[in-house]
């Protein structure tokens, strides 16, 4: 087993934790920074840390400026993966996740709740689809969502949705 001494800074700038930019003894914590930075880069399409040398690549790691959102960068980032990504980044390793089985736990609840979500989207009707207009064999299907007032006056009004099949467009 190799053990860095402390005050020896070793690996790749761009991942580092705090402690480890710092010369400080590194835990679990540093690898679970690590992988928020990969993350977080995977996402962004950038990394959460950045200068043009490596000096001050580790200044900003060190500094408590956190990363621009991801949402910044990807708009439909679900705010659950940037509240993961957040908590492995934080700067003091005792709010950071403790393990990796932690981590692992809130990116699979996440990834259920995205698969139930797509699920539920795939089977609503085309008349609740968060999209006005969807491609069927070809033809594009128009919904009416035109509200028609039936009532007399002081009656509610009802709502009619005439049936998108009776729009096809050829």
């Amino acid at each position: 087993l190799f053990k860095t001494e402390e005050g020896v800074v070793m690996g790749t700038v761009t991942y580092m934790s705090p402690e480890q930019a710092r010369g400080l003894e590194v835990d679990a914590g540093t690898d679970i920074w690590s992988l928020g930075a990969v993350l977080y880069e995977m996402v962004a399409g950038c990394l959460p840390f950045e200068g043009s040398t490596t000096s001050e690549i580790l200044a900003a790691i060190i500094t408590k400026k956190e990363p621009p959102p991801l949402a910044r960068f990807a708009r439909d980032v679900p705010a659950e993966l940037e509240r993961i990504v957040e908590k492995a980044l934080r700067k003091d390793r005792e709010e950071r996740y403790q393990t990796a089985k932690d981590m692992l736990l809130d990116l699979r609840r996440l990834k259920q709740k995205l698969e139930v979500d797509a699920e539920i989207e795939r089977c609503k009707p085309p008349e609740l689809s968060s999209a006005p207009a969807s491609a069927v064999s070809g033809r594009q299907v128009v919904i009416d969502t035109a509200q028609e007032p039936t009532a007399q006056t002081g009656e509610i009004a009802a709502i009619s949705t005439t049936s998108s099949a009776k729009h096809l467009i050829g």
